[in-house]
């Protein structure tokens, strides 16, 4: 991996790219959850395939849709109702997504707290495969770090989820990634990210956003 670092020192000073990714890292304050649903429904998938013939399962579907619909239409007490029937009754994997949508609706309207016990529920819910209580704990450590959770606590939680919980390690080291920025260890931060780029499950659009964070902390 190369990079002008010539023409990037005359870009910008370092002060510049100090808030240059400050503002990076708001700008992709959800970027766990993006990521997420994605993993969700490839995750899920064959659970779901399992079920396609089953009628319980077409029936769940439809209200796993009406329950979004109605948030997106900001019916909150309709939407909220469905979704957490589902969270506490359903299939493993409509459990995980239905969390994952109220808790998606809650950080759009910047409620954090309820949004929080959505993801603290999803990382205690036995029933649901590890990536997804591996991803309920993510989205709940990147919320501390927003109450001002000591960035050094989170990143030893990490350490210890990776360790557990092999599944969400590219989500994890991300995280990762951006809080040891905050702490100022970025040889550390820049080495993380140089492993995330040259992962090959990597998409090209994560590693191009990786290849432009590793920019930033060379100006640094």
């Amino acid at each position: 991996m190369r990079y002008d670092y010539k023409e990037l020192l005359e870009e910008v000073s370092q002060e510049h790219t100090r808030e240059k990714f400050l503002n990076f890292w708001n700008n992709f304050g959800n970027w766990i959850l993006a990521i997420a649903a994605a993993v969700l429904v490839g995750a899920g998938g064959f659970n779901i395939y399992q079920y396609a013939q089953h009628q319980k399962l077409e029936q769940i579907s439809g209200l796993f849709e009406k329950g979004r619909e109605a948030l997106a239409n900001n019916q909150e007490d309709e939407g909220k109702k469905i979704l957490e029937d589902i969270a506490k009754n359903s299939i493993p994997s409509y459990r995980a997504m239905s969390r994952m949508a109220l808790a998606e609706f809650f950080l759009r309207n910047k409620r954090p707290d309820p949004a929080y016990k959505q993801f603290k529920a999803l990382e205690a819910d036995m029933i649901v495969s590890p990536i997804y209580r591996g991803i309920g704990t993510l989205n709940r450590i990147r919320i501390d770090y927003e109450n001002k959770i000591d960035p050094k606590k989170l990143i030893a939680e990490i350490d210890s989820l990776m360790t557990k919980n092999r599944t969400i390690r590219l989500l994890a080291l991300e995280l990762k990634g951006f809080l040891l920025v905050q702490i100022k260890e970025n040889l550390k931060a820049r080495d993380v990210f140089v492993e995330l780029a040259q992962s090959p499950q990597v998409d090209a659009s994560t590693r191009k956003r990786l290849h432009a964070m590793i920019r930033m902390i060379a100006l640094a």
